[in-house]
């Protein structure tokens, strides 16, 4: 006591009045934290008023005090300054009081720590209105969320019908940009002002241009003649605009050479699709410069070939035999056979070059021959053949009237053997590079080869050359078509497969923002809960301590003055006495009804549950029916739906508890649906509502969840769609059609197990899940 007056005796006076008049409870202690001074309001908020505190231990004050204050009072003579905006206080009578405090350490005059400095400031009152704001915010959130939920939903139904339109314009703009691309065809898009907006490579091979960026600066203007253009903006483009097409021949101008194009032209206009208003020009453009030529030369020849007409008739019936078949061996055939028949010659043959071959080979695959000549069908090695496959190779043609004046020796002694007087080679080359040659032959004499047979010969060639590309392509056309089949059924399946996951995906996420939230309330409920359900047991002892207090008074004092009896007869205390443990217990029902809603909750969002785990089956359907209770209740449009359960015990099951909670949710809600359409309907005219739910085990380690109601039951037609993505029968706005789609894929591919449906119009509907009560990959 003498250090406490010693520091008494060096406290100012001002000093003494702030501690006297402080707004907040302040406290000093020395380094024993035993009391030096305190505040009238320290005294005041911790009932302390009629001790003397002065050198008393604030542990031996606060006996039961934490050991949590201990360690801030240790870590607070050490040096550091503490404090905390709300913590609870556990008073001298074991009430809890919310407390706002700060602690400092204080030095003596020689700098050492001698002690601390509490300040505390009671705000149980404050956070009990905090709580009651933040009550009324989450109740006015829950509404917010509904609602913004609910636009979420129309926003992702318009969001899938935009992605599902996206990827189909997509695919077209695939296809069409493809078909572009790999054009022959002059292809290019402008603005009504000529600018050139796009052209495809073929057309900018054929103008001279050589880069992107070269043809985005020209306009279509640099593509005409200067007398060219001019035709176009006074004939041509008033005709476009005005019939929203023009065809016909015209001319290009090369851009690097300046020569002229012939080309036959096809100009049409580009409209918006909404308003149908021009916006740009596009042309499809073929170079006819080939047929142009084709036309000048058979002009000029025109009198030769008067003489050749006999000749031109049989190599158009020969072209048009050959070209009848797109079978490259009967092409083959038919072209060798007329040509024999044609030139009146011994054998004509056709071969292939193998140039993959060790060594390379020509192989002959057809001839048409004298029938007295010996078969040269098979491979001939270069080797045997000689140098002369250099020529074919460069498409050059072979001609040796005598075999006897051919200089090369390798290729000569090669025809001496095989007995051939004569000789003319015409190289063919496919579009595929394949190399294969004619070859004419005669035996009984020398032959001398006219110019006009040779003519005559190389147009059947570049006929035999159409006829087999044709061919080749009329087979890898065949193939491209089966693959395309092919890849557009493993297309479809993908696209299905992407709806069904995106439909999963959205519910999921959706029912991932449910779980959380419920997760996330019942978390804040359940503090607020614990707090009022533990003060009951107390406040119970309390009053019943109180009201025995009032029975003594009453023994003590039988006569009470008439005040006394007058408050007695307006308060009714006879009844208040024995309503109030009544009251109490009332209390402590409600407080227990919150926490099991609260315990259901947290159970049906199962957010640490995300994995495969060992759960108890009824206790997921229990609370999913506590969730749903409200639904269940009698309401004034129908008296409530009964429900009864026929639990089989089954031990813990192994599944995805939170993915299994939600089809329970699915399959319930839509059977209270059904019950509360056939009670409008008045559909057989139910008596009562029911929704029977049933467990059972079956064999081979599987359970079976019946869930089945007396409503108004499904047609065949619904029942067959009932699993299908957004397939649905409630009205537009109400259902989304997943539920069932994604209850059937949780238990069916995630769970392994089967869902099935039994429903008879006006009979009601039964739902069965089968699960496996272990999973492979979690034994």
């Amino acid at each position: 006591m003498a250090s406490t007056a010693m520091y008494l005796e060096n406290y100012p006076e001002l000093f003494k009045l702030f501690l006297e008049h402080a707004p907040v409870a302040v406290a000093i202690f020395d380094r024993q934290m035993r009391y030096i001074a305190t505040s009238r309001r320290w005294l005041s908020d911790y009932n302390l008023s009629q001790q003397n505190l002065i050198g008393l231990c604030h542990y031996e004050v606060f006996a039961e005090i934490s050991d949590k204050w201990k360690e801030v009072h240790q870590r607070c003579l050490a040096g550091a300054v503490e404090s905390c905006e709300a913590d609870s206080f556990v008073q001298l009578d074991n009430s809890i009081d919310w407390v706002k405090w700060e602690s400092h350490p204080w030095r003596d005059r020689h700098g050492e720590i001698a002690g601390i400095v509490l300040f505390t400031e009671v705000i149980t009152e404050r956070k009990q209105a905090a709580e009651e704001k933040l009550k009324q915010y989450q109740q006015d959130l829950e509404t917010k969320v509904q609602q913004r939920t609910q636009e979420l939903q129309k926003a992702n139904a318009q969001l899938h019908a935009e992605i599902i339109e996206r990827k189909q314009a997509e695919i077209e703009r695939q296809k069409f940009v493809s078909l572009v691309e790999n054009s022959s065809d002059f292809i290019a898009m402008a603005t009504l002002d000529a600018e050139t907006l796009f052209l495809n490579e073929a057309g900018q091979k054929l103008v001279g241009i050589e880069s992107i960026e070269q043809y985005k600066k020209t306009n279509i203007s640099d593509y005409h003649a200067p007398e060219d253009w001019t035709y176009f903006q006074e004939n041509i483009a008033p005709l476009v605009i005005q019939h929203g097409r023009w065809q016909g021949e015209f001319r290009f101008r090369h851009l690097q050479t300046g020569a002229l194009i012939p080309i036959e032209y096809n100009v049409f206009v580009l409209q918006d699709q909404k308003t149908n208003q021009a916006i740009g020009l596009a042309t499809v453009t073929r170079d006819i410069t080939e047929r142009k030529q084709a036309e000048f030369a058979l002009k000029e020849s025109e009198a030769r070939y008067r003489e050749l007409a006999g000749r031109e008739q049989l190599l158009n019936r020969l072209a048009s035999q050959i070209r009848e078949s797109l079978d490259i061996d009967k092409v083959v055939e038919t072209a060798i056979q007329e040509i024999r028949d044609l030139l009146q010659i011994d054998r004509c043959s056709f071969s292939w070059f193998e140039p993959r071959a060790n060594p390379p080979t020509w192989e002959t695959i057809k001839e048409a021959k004298n029938p007295a000549l010996p078969s040269l069908i098979g491979c001939h090695s270069i080797e045997k053949v000689g140098p002369v496959t250099d020529k074919f190779l460069k498409q050059e043609i072979l001609q040796i009237n005598d075999i006897k004046t051919f200089s090369e020796p390798i290729h000569r002694e090669f025809l001496q053997l095989l007995g051939i007087k004569s000789e003319i080679v015409l190289p063919i080359k496919t579009l595929s590079g394949k190399i294969g040659v004619i070859v004419c032959g005669h035996w009984a004499e020398t032959r001398p080869w006219a110019d006009s047979e040779v003519e005559l010969l190389q147009a059947v060639v570049d006929q035999l050359a159409i006829a087999i590309n044709q061919a080749q392509l009329y087979t890898q056309s065949q193939q491209a078509a089966l693959t395309a089949q092919e890849q557009t059924k493993q297309l479809e399946q993908t696209l299905q497969q992407l709806k069904k996951t995106q439909s999963q995906l959205v519910q999921s996420e959706k029912m991932s923002s449910l779980g959380q939230l419920v997760a996330g309330v019942a978390h804040e409920i359940n503090n607020p809960v614990n707090f009022i359900y533990g003060n009951i047991v107390h406040t119970n002892t309390y009053i019943k301590e109180i009201l025995g207090l009032l029975q003594l008074y009453q023994q003590a004092y039988p006569e009470p003055n008439p005040e006394i009896i007058e408050k007695i007869d307006t308060i009714d205390l006879d009844f208040l006495v024995s309503d109030l443990p009544k009251l109490l217990s009332s209390m402590r029902l409600g407080a227990e009804r919150i926490r099991g809603i609260v315990q259901s909750l947290r159970t049906f969002s199962r957010l640490d549950e995300a994995e495969m785990k060992e759960v108890d089956i009824h206790e997921g359907i229990e609370s999913t029916l506590m969730i749903l209770q409200n639904r269940l209740k009698p309401k004034q449009d129908h008296p409530g739906i009964e429900v009864i359960k026929n639990y089989t015990d089954i031990r813990k099951v192994v599944c995805y508890p939170g993915q299994l909670n939600q089809v329970f949710m699915n399959l319930l809600a839509n059977a209270i649906d059904a019950l509360e359409e056939s009670m409008k309907k008045n559909i057989g005219q139910i008596s009562s509502m029911q929704i029977r739910i049933s467990t059972e085990v079956l064999e081979n380690e599987r359970i079976a969840i019946r869930i089945a109601d007396n409503g108004l039951g499904m047609t065949l037609d619904v029942q067959k769609h009932l699993f299908d993505p957004f397939f649905t029968t409630k009205p537009i706005g109400v259902g989304t059609g997943l539920g069932l789609s994604i209850s059937y894929q949780i238990i069916v591919d995630r769970h392994r197990g089967q869902l099935y449906c039994f429903s008879e119009l006006g009979k009601g509907t039964e739902f069965v899940i089968e699960i496996p009560m272990y999973q492979a990959e979690n034994t």
